[in-house]
């Protein structure tokens, strides 16, 4: 095999066919506008890495690549990973969509980083599962409200359904107002207990009660239950 050098420029106007493997030390230009084009029919069989971080694109705003299969999406060291889209941004994965717990998901308010609403898990020793279905569904949880702190924050709270509502505490339930509790639309009813059920209660001075023994409203005062009609 022979081979030739040229220590000079080469200028080739027309087509050039090379057969075998090709080597080119130095800067490689492609093309002089774009209208010119580059055509891969082979497989690339290393990694492609700009010269300058954070300075070069991939694609345009009116000339996107179609589709883009990969396995991992890493953003620079310390920098933010943006995704921009001109409608919606779906996600439709085969399995879950996994998120670091501490982290927070952001939901942005009308002024950028400010009126924010953030979801965040902290801490989680057990699977715990929140469903959100469209408008016309409920929110369903699927797990008990415990281990900790949980602050609801609402103008009105509605409960709806055929059944009934229990809200059951291993302690106390403590109801706090400004002005005062109020019961309205609806009955009040104490809880029943015989006088045998009475007497085993760990009783205090304002507990109340209904006795189905002497049918009465009892209440418990300076230490014992009386009467209360």
């Amino acid at each position: 095999m022979s081979t030739t050098k040229y220590k000079q420029d080469l200028d080739v106007t027309g087509n050039i066919t090379l057969s075998g493997n090709v080597t080119a030390d130095g800067n490689v230009i492609l093309g002089d506008a774009d209208t010119d084009s580059i055509t891969l029919n082979a497989d690339i069989t290393s990694s492609i890495i700009p010269d300058v971080d954070i300075t070069y694109d991939l694609g345009s705003t009116t000339k996107t690549w179609r589709e883009v299969f990969t396995s991992k999406v890493n953003s620079a060291v310390g920098d933010d990973l943006d995704l921009h889209s001109g409608a919606d941004i779906a996600l439709y994965p085969t399995g879950n969509i996994w998120i670091k717990q501490d982290t927070k998901l952001i939901f942005e308010g009308t002024v950028p980083d400010d009126f924010e609403i953030k979801l965040q898990a902290l801490a989680a020793t057990a699977d715990r599962d929140i469903i959100l279905p469209d408008a016309s569904g409920t929110l369903a949880l699927n797990e008990k409200l415990q281990d900790g702190t949980f602050d609801l924050d609402v103008n009105s709270f509605t409960v709806s359904g055929s059944s009934t509502t229990s809200i059951t505490a291993g302690a106390n339930i403590e109801l706090n107002a400004t002005t005062r509790v109020l019961v309205t639309d609806t009955p009040f009813r104490l809880a029943s207990f015989t006088t045998v059920e009475r007497d085993a209660l760990s009783a205090e001075n304002g507990d109340m009660i209904y006795n189905t023994t002497d049918n009465k409203f009892q209440g418990y005062e300076n230490g014992a239950w009386a009467n209360l009609i």
